[in-house]
């Protein structure tokens, strides 16, 4: 297997260039558990703590901190955070370990790496995504690599926590013997789940409709060999991603396409051609306009620039690194 495993350290990062839409398809049968409500101490938070205890400043977060991490077994936490609506909150107890404990009614759910795959994996897991209603919470298992040269995969695989039952559901299944590693995002409004799978030629995006299950895939140029990143615009009407060609005899990045899916028109349009860097859009501006950041292999040092899109005008401006 080329990818190798990493120390543990817990860090809470040519054909036609445009897809071409294959035939639709039904996503990986999901594969549900449930887990067993665990015992908990409730509490009702006063202040939303930092995400970092190193950080917290006042004695009432003092003490709210010392009592969520009383739900982790060793009674010491690393971070913790609250969901956007403030019912929940994540506890993280290890890098492969977290309880996620309702704030008033005492629920607690107890997640790792053991549970969702096998005992002794040890992978990192965190909560990647609330939906907007409050009922779920998502969650990705990374192994973590040391040298693989892979920049967006984000799991190797993707599941959903029903925050009222315990219920687990597999949304994007586990390899084999080998990792599968993904890259992933989903809509503001929680019905779309956008995914990549990395390292893999042709570079395919799926989108799949978390209502109907009803899956479609855009095929990309063979010359490109991974993609991802994907980023959401603020309405949930667009997406952005990067596909990306990677030289493995010379361990160099070639050139990075940013490409972006209309949810009215269910197409995909090519903004940036084959920039020569490793490239991804990291923010949203507003509708109109995206930051993005490039990497860049120098004859002795790696370099960063950022710049802004107009997907009005196709402007590409560099900004401050």
């Amino acid at each position: 297997m080329k990818k190798q495993v990493g120390i543990h350290v817990f860090l809470a990062v040519l054909l036609s260039a445009c897809g071409v839409p294959a035939a639709t398809k039904a996503p990986a049968t999901q594969i549900p558990h449930t887990l067993t409500p665990s015992p908990v101490l409730t509490f009702t938070p006063s202040q939303e703590p930092t995400l970092s205890p190193l950080i917290l400043a006042t004695a009432t977060q003092q003490a709210l901190y010392e009592k969520l991490e009383q739900h982790c077994a060793s009674g010491q936490a690393m971070a913790f955070q609250f969901s956007p609506d403030g019912e929940w909150v994540e506890i993280v107890c290890s890098h492969d370990t977290l309880a996620i404990v309702h704030v008033e009614e005492g629920t607690k759910w107890d997640i790792s790496s053991d549970t969702l795959i096998n005992p002794f994996t040890e992978y990192f897991v965190s909560i990647s995504h609330w939906s907007s209603d409050g009922r779920y919470a998502y969650t990705s298992p990374d192994p973590h690599t040391d040298g693989y040269w892979e920049p967006f995969h984000q799991g190797v695989g993707l599941f959903r926590l029903n925050l009222e039952t315990g219920e687990i559901s597999e949304l994007l299944p586990l390899g084999g013997d080998d990792w599968i590693f993904y890259s992933y995002a989903i809509s503001p409004d929680d019905n779309i789940l956008a995914y990549i799978v990395t390292d893999r030629s042709p570079v395919t995006l799926n989108i799949r409709d978390l209502q109907t299950e009803k899956e479609q895939s855009f095929q990309f140029a063979s010359n490109y060999n991974t993609g991802g990143a994907l980023i959401w615009s603020p309405d949930g009407e667009k997406l952005v991603f990067s596909v990306t060609q990677y030289d493995t005899s010379t361990a160099h990045y070639i050139a990075t396409s940013i490409m972006i899916w209309h949810r009215d028109t269910s197409t995909t349009t090519e903004l940036i051609k084959d920039h020569p860097s490793q490239m991804r859009v990291v923010e949203w501006i507003d509708e109109t306009r995206v930051i993005l950041e490039s990497v860049m292999d120098g004859p002795t040092q790696v370099t960063t620039q950022l710049y802004e899109f107009d997907l009005t005008t196709s402007k590409l401006t560099e900004t401050d690194p």
